[in-house]
């Protein structure tokens, strides 16, 4: 199976300006760089041990129509083919086993900002500059805290969207949908990641150069 950290594409660019002046003593220089990609993989398991192997990670079975497998009521019927509409791997993939990792995470769109301002002097011929840089990591976070942020499936109990009921005389299971902790079935899959590690960062900087 694949890695669920692969980042199978990525789209980056880069821009720069500067704009040098004072007879090329000073000069102010803008870069922007921009990074693209979905950044995880993420699987559609059951709650439970389906398969009796005693790990809870079983890839679910993503049923083509409505009848093909056994809920325990139409609301979780219902509820679980809403949720499969929503989301594009479930959708694109009925009748097929979910695969792991396969369900790529919505793109994340980031960019970095740095300004950088140099003061030149000349001292016994030789050039000599004192460097100042702004580096604003994942700037778009800073105009709006929903840009630059992975979303996870932590709305959609990390995944685990069905549980196995059992089985009737018949040998036939049946299902539940899950419900998040205000007892409403789960309808979205992906939400956004709240967390320091995806806020934007300042970094300042100096360096002589000579």
């Amino acid at each position: 199976q694949r890695s669920q950290f692969v980042v199978p594409s990525k789209l980056i660019a880069s821009a720069s300006y500067r704009i040098p002046y004072a007879k090329n003593h000073m000069a102010t220089s803008i870069n922007l760089f921009y990074s693209g990609f979905s950044p995880y993989g993420n699987s559609f398991t059951y709650t439970n041990d389906m398969n009796g192997d005693g790990m809870a990670s079983d890839l679910i079975y993503i049923p083509k129509e409505k009848g093909e497998i056994n809920f325990i009521s139409s609301a979780d019927e219902n509820a679980f083919f809403a949720f499969v509409e929503q989301d594009k791997y479930l959708s694109n993939n009925k009748g097929k086993y979910a695969e792991a990792y396969a369900a790529r995470a919505p793109w994340a769109h980031r960019f970095d900002l740095r300004f950088t301002q140099d003061f030149s002097v000349n001292i016994s011929g030789n050039k000599n500059t004192i460097q100042l840089t702004l580096d604003f990591i994942n700037f778009g976070n800073l105009i709006n805290n929903k840009w630059g942020v992975f979303k996870n499936m932590s709305s959609s109990n990390n995944g685990q969207i069905l549980t196995y009921e059992g089985m009737d005389a018949d040998r036939t299971p049946s299902f539940s949908m899950v419900k998040d902790a205000d007892d409403n079935f789960l309808k979205e899959t992906y939400s956004t990641y709240y967390n320091y590690s995806q806020a934007w960062l300042l970094q300042i900087g100096a360096r002589y150069i000579f």
